[in-house]
Formats: C-alpha cells, sequence, structure tokens
C-alpha cells in the first residue's frame, strides 16, 4: 500500500495565535500513527521560489489515513487555529 503524506507551506500572520497549533497539531498527528518528516528548520533555496516560511512533511501509513487525519474532530480545533493566525498551503498526496 503507498504511503500518504501532506505538505503544508506556512507563512505565519499572528505568532502569538499560531503558537497553540503546534501541540494541538502534534495530538492528532499521533493519533493518526503520522510521523514528521519535516517540521520548520533552516533551508536554502536551490532554484525557483519557495514562498513559506515553514514547511512541514508528515508521512502517515496511507493516503486514506492522511486524509482521514486531516477531516478528524481531533484535528479540527488545530485546522480552525492555524487558518486563523497563519496563510498555508496543504495538500495531501499519495507516495511511496
Amino acid at each position: 500500500m503507498k504511503k500518504g503524506y501532506l505538505i503544508v507551506r506556512i507563512n505565519i500572520k499572528n505568532v502569538e495565535v499560531f503558537q497553540q497549533y503546534p501541540p494541538l497539531s502534534t495530538k492528532a498527528v499521533e493519533k493518526f500513527g503520522g510521523k514528521y518528516l519535516i517540521r520548520g528548520g533552516s533551508f536554502e533555496i536551490a532554484e525557483g521560489q519557495w514562498p513559506a516560511e515553514r514547511t512541514t512533511v508528515v508521512e502517515f501509513e496511507s493516503y486514506h489515513k492522511a486524509k482521514e487525519f486531516y477531516n478528524s474532530l481531533e484535528y479540527a480545533e488545530a485546522k480552525k487555529v492555524r487558518q486563523e493566525s497563519a496563510d498555508t498551503d496543504f495538500i495531501l498526496i499519495e507516495g511511496y
């Protein structure tokens, strides 16, 4: 079975509110068996543009599990905080 990933590019608008997001999202990620592969960190743009301050990549056992996480009640509060405090690009993608 192919794994599922979420990839998030984040530009924080309200740091104070956004600080609530990491602990809330971590609880939900862990409940659905997700594993953080990238969570912020320093980076260098080698080519093109990367219009984001932060990047997060989370691996799930399947694409279905990634979708289940995103649509869960457990993630709903974190999602609301993220949407209120940051501009984000958020994709779910099937991978290996």
